[in-house]
Formats: C-alpha cells, sequence, structure tokens
C-alpha cells in the first residue's frame, strides 16, 4: 500500500480554489487526489491552513447568497439563471438552420 498524498502547497492552492467556487471539502480533496482526513488533519494541526479553509468556505456562502437566481417560484428566471451561470450544462445546444429542408 502506497503512503498518503501530503497536501503540497500547489494542492492546498487547489483545493481553497475549488472550495471558494462552492465544492466540498469531500469534493476539493478528492480533485487534488486527497482523503477527507488528510484535509481535516491539516486544518486541526495548522491554524493558517485553517483560517484559510473557513475563508474559502465564508466566500462560497457569500458568493452564493449574491447571485440567488430567483424565487423559488419563477422556474423561468432560475433556467435562464442556470443557462446563463452554466452554458456548458444547461444552455440549448445550436441547432442548424437546414434541419428538415431538402
Amino acid at each position: 500500500m502506497s503512503a498518503p498524498l501530503k497536501l503540497t502547497s500547489r494542492r492546498e492552492t487547489r483545493l481553497l480554489e475549488l472550495v471558494a467556487l462552492g465544492a466540498n471539502v469531500t469534493e476539493a480533496a478528492r480533485a487534488v487526489q486527497l482523503s477527507r482526513w488528510t484535509v481535516s488533519r491539516h486544518a486541526q494541526q495548522d491554524p493558517v491552513f485553517a483560517a484559510r479553509l473557513d475563508a474559502a468556505r465564508e466566500l462560497a456562502t457569500s458568493a452564493n447568497s449574491q447571485t440567488d437566481p430567483a424565487p423559488d417560484d419563477d422556474w423561468l428566471a432560475a433556467a435562464k439563471f442556470l443557462e446563463s451561470e452554466h452554458p456548458d450544462r444547461w444552455a440549448l445546444p445550436d441547432l442548424p438552420l437546414d434541419v428538415g429542408v431538402g
């Protein structure tokens, strides 16, 4: 069995970026090839890292509250929000104009 990977400065930077963008710690840890346990242990042992992790979480929370797409009952506004914020997943595909012409 191989030794667990360490939280290098490069991994730490990427992990904090992912958390600030809204990923939870488990998802961010997995993305940088670490376990959630390794990240938690590092946060317990390093107060500076723990503060940076908390700041990244707060940044994600404040960003999410500022970009509230629409009231819960306005599905059209929510759909437009998803389309504009995540076009790779929610935008309608470009259709060729010559469909059915022939």
